[in-house]
């Protein structure tokens, strides 16, 4: 880092982690009031994640109201409608208590709890700027992931779907930082195994497009996806493989939470930039959409900064000295191509459309609303070159 430049570095949230650290969320909402707004799934609910949460509120006294009417991947109009119950309400804190949509719900009820306009208009675009947001009048947010890999539980983001624009964006505000997140592996443990290699791929993703992020990364995030990447690598396909297996969940969910954390400090690039407008407009889910184009990115990313592609060799155990830099790129893609298969995430866009005309679409949509992101990507890339990513993802 050159000495001249400002380092801004900011990571607010709490901490929780370990087995039954979810038995103390009583104790740890009632720091910020006695009347609770819990987002979940019904899912969740029907397995008896939630129990031990409702206990500890039951035993602090804490007020709570419990929606589990979630979607898998909530769209502007879903929470324009829920925030009318939150704004009657009069909540003190809200809980984000699933995965990364529940937690984004609660990102964004907290705004709305206490702001006028709707969702969409805090949306932060390439190419349209956001209303400001009120730090002062947003609720507290507590998070408590069930599934490992979006790192929403440490970000001050949340991501929506427009129905109506067909696009997805994401709110970035210092303000929607969760104030404490509690990371209890035994949550995960009823994950599917597909769900976990797919939000897996997604923080694998998160990492190595911070890791490559010209314009944001700093020391700071690179040693989190240094540390994070390493983790990942070796105990996703374990928790794949056996999803109560509490070593591998722990650190899976550990991963995430520092891959999070870089995230919220560094950022992502093009993979994210073109699996947004794929997510929207063929409604893919995220870490599926991810894992179409990470490995393609990835292929004219990985040799262009020779001590970042020397680092990453090491640290998926590929390293040789005597290797020339393309065969230590090759020998980093076939890793990655590896893990993959390992856990069956690899994806085609044919899998959810057989008209090929979305290949441009999803280009031109993530030149437009999605340009900052690639424009921060170490390598700068063509439409052509976005066009062939996409193509081989079909």
């Amino acid at each position: 880092m050159k000495s001249n430049n400002l380092l801004n570095l900011y990571a607010p949230t709490k901490l929780i982690f370990g087995p039954n650290s979810v038995h103390h969320i009583g104790e740890i909402t009632k720091y910020y009031g006695s009347k609770v707004f819990v987002v979940t799934m019904k899912n969740l609910v029907h397995l008896g994640l939630l129990d031990d949460a409702i206990k500890s509120f039951d035993k602090i006294g804490i007020k709570y109201t419990i929606y589990s009417d979630t979607n898998p991947e909530p769209t502007c109009d879903d929470i324009n409608q829920l925030s009318k119950i939150v704004k009657n309400g009069k909540f003190d804190v809200i809980v984000g208590f699933g995965g990364g949509s529940c937690m984004d719900l609660a990102k964004g009820l907290a705004i709305l709890a206490n702001h006028p306009k709707t969702i969409w208009s805090y949306v932060d675009l390439s190419n349209k700027p956001p209303e400001k947001i009120n730090i002062d009048k947003v609720l507290p947010v507590v998070t408590v992931p069930t599934a490992s890999g979006t790192g929403s539980e440490v970000t001050p983001y949340a991501v929506f779907k427009n129905t109506k624009t067909i696009q997805k964006g994401t709110i970035k505000d210092l303000a929607i930082f969760p104030k404490v997140a509690i990371i209890d592996p035994y949550l995960t443990f009823s994950v599917p195994k597909e769900l976990t290699a797919s939000i897996g791929v997604d923080a694998l993703s998160h990492m190595l497009e911070n890791y490559f992020n010209i314009v944001r990364r700093n020391p700071y995030s690179d040693a989190l996806v240094e540390k994070s990447l390493g983790i990942i690598a070796k105990y996703l396909p374990l928790a794949y493989r056996n999803g109560k297996n509490l070593q591998a969940r722990s650190n899976v969910a550990l991963a995430s939470a520092l891959a999070g954390i870089a995230n919220a400090n560094a950022g992502t690039t093009v993979v994210h930039a073109l699996s947004h407008p794929a997510g929207a407009r063929l409604n893919i889910p995220h870490g599926i959409s991810v894992s179409m184009f990470l490995v393609s990115v990835m292929k004219e990313t990985i040799y262009l900064e020779n001590d970042r592609l020397k680092k990453i060799c090491q640290i998926f155990g590929v390293y040789n000295k005597k290797l020339k830099r393309k065969e230590m790129a090759d020998k980093v893609i076939n890793f990655i191509n590896e893990l993959l298969h390992s856990i069956n995430m690899t994806p085609k866009l044919s899998d959810y459309t057989r008209e090929k005309i979305f290949i441009e679409t999803i280009v031109d949509d993530a030149l437009s609303y999605m340009s900052r992101p690639i424009g921060q990507h170490v390598k700068v890339y063509t439409k052509n070159e976005l066009l062939k990513i996409v193509k081989e993802s079909f």
